[in-house]
């Protein structure tokens, strides 16, 4: 990842297409959808419908045109930035908050960053509890030293700023989510020989 790319939602908001068999044609649609759905999806297509042990939300009851209950946030996370998006809003990797609400595009999001109108502080408190769930990684963890070693050495290594409200300051709040080591973490990032950064992924919706 670039050092520019902290503040775009290109990593989780790309086009998904499907088709084909029993799926019902529904045009666009702003269901949220996650790599780790596809997973549980497969398996609820293939006739399978227990309870399953996993992150992933499976959305085959939508693609055959049943009841359905989407989840409500898709996360991400990178270096020590992380994103939260839900189809109203978007915090990207440097801590700004985007009112996304008709947008069509990463150009018509409205950045509310600053702003103190009630409604967007409510949101932004909301998605601050969102930041609790995924982890911080331990770059002293044994098992991805070296990757953040690495990583860090690079022109574009460097921690990432991240912005935060004065209303969280003020109000005491924004306190990180706890650092969580290769063997804690429900995922963490393996050891990378390329130019990114140790990726690693927080608790998603389930």
């Amino acid at each position: 990842m670039d050092k520019n790319s902290y503040d775009r939602d290109d990593g989780i908001r790309v086009p998904f297409v499907v088709g084909g068999g029993p799926v019902k044609p529904r045009g666009s649609s702003d269901v949220l959808v996650d790599f780790t759905d596809f997973w549980p999806t497969f398996a609820q297509l293939a006739g399978y419908r227990s309870a399953m042990n996993t992150d992933g939300h499976g959305f085959a009851p939508y693609l055959l045109g049943e009841p359905f209950t989407p989840r409500e946030t898709i996360r991400m996370a990178m270096n020590n930035a992380r994103w939260v998006r839900d189809r109203n809003w978007l915090l990207d990797g440097r801590g700004r908050f985007h009112d996304t609400r008709g947008a069509a595009n990463r150009d018509e999001y409205r950045d509310v960053s600053e702003s103190e109108d009630p409604e967007i502080v409510a949101a932004r408190k909301r998605f601050e509890l969102y930041l609790r769930e995924i982890p911080l990684p331990v770059e002293n963890d044994p098992a991805t030293r070296q990757a953040w070693q690495r990583f860090r050495a690079l022109p574009e290594g460097a921690p990432v700023k991240v912005f935060r409200p004065t209303y969280l300051k003020r109000n005491g709040e924004g306190t990180p989510a706890k650092e969580v080591t290769h063997q804690g973490a429900r995922s963490t990032g393996k050891a990378n020989s390329g130019r990114s950064a140790p990726l690693y992924h927080g608790k998603t919706d389930s």
